[in-house]
């Protein structure tokens, strides 16, 4: 069976990243598929990566919160990644649990024959609504952009395979059709890749 973390990013409650979450926690309840979430607001998450944090990378003796997200993180065969695209890259809280989270010695190590990517058996999907349109961002190279710096930058890095990676332009701007048939979008998605 596999184990589904989604770590959620969005500061307004009824978000549209709460409903992709919400439709993949019923797309997982539907095929019983255990299914923890962290909601990076509502943990009220700490994103500042200190020098206490930095010091503690080689004795692994991580602080409480680190630890206990990586206590999240080896639970889960696989991981969702959801979070709105804000001046092209993620919001400052996920980068902050980027940083603190997917750490040295957790994540990857240092070996006498190079980077070690320690997330080998971890699958990623990753879900970006965004107010802007695909076509500019298709246009000035930023979804190349984006798949090297998280994709590969950070998940792949690690170890961890990308499995999706999906876009939903103009977030603010659609009708409530369209936002429809992206949730039936991450629905197939997520019935696809579980």
């Amino acid at each position: 069976m596999n184990n589904h973390l989604i770590v959620l990013c969005n500061p307004k409650e009824n978000s549209f990243s709460q409903s992709i979450c919400d439709e993949i926690i019923t797309t997982c309840n539907k095929k019983n598929i255990q299914c923890q979430v962290r909601d990076l607001y509502d943990l009220d998450f700490d994103p500042i990566l200190t020098e206490d944090d930095l010091e503690r990378l080689d004795s692994k003796d991580y602080s409480f919160d680190i630890a206990m997200e990586h206590s999240f993180i080896k639970w889960a065969d696989i991981i969702t990644f959801i979070y709105p695209i804000w001046w092209a890259g993620m919001p400052s809280l996920m980068k902050g649990y980027i940083d603190r989270i997917i750490c040295k010695n957790f994540a990857y190590c240092y070996t006498p024959e190079g980077i070690k990517g320690l997330l080998t058996n971890k699958k990623i999907i990753i879900f970006n609504p965004f107010g802007n349109t695909l076509a500019h961002y298709q246009s000035t190279d930023m979804l190349k952009a984006f798949t090297r710096t998280i994709d590969e930058g950070i998940f792949q890095f690690c170890g961890a395979k990308v499995l999706a990676h999906e876009y939903f332009e103009n977030i603010h701007r659609v009708d409530e059709e369209i936002r429809k048939n992206y949730l039936e979008k991450v629905n197939t998605t997520i019935q696809t890749l579980l």
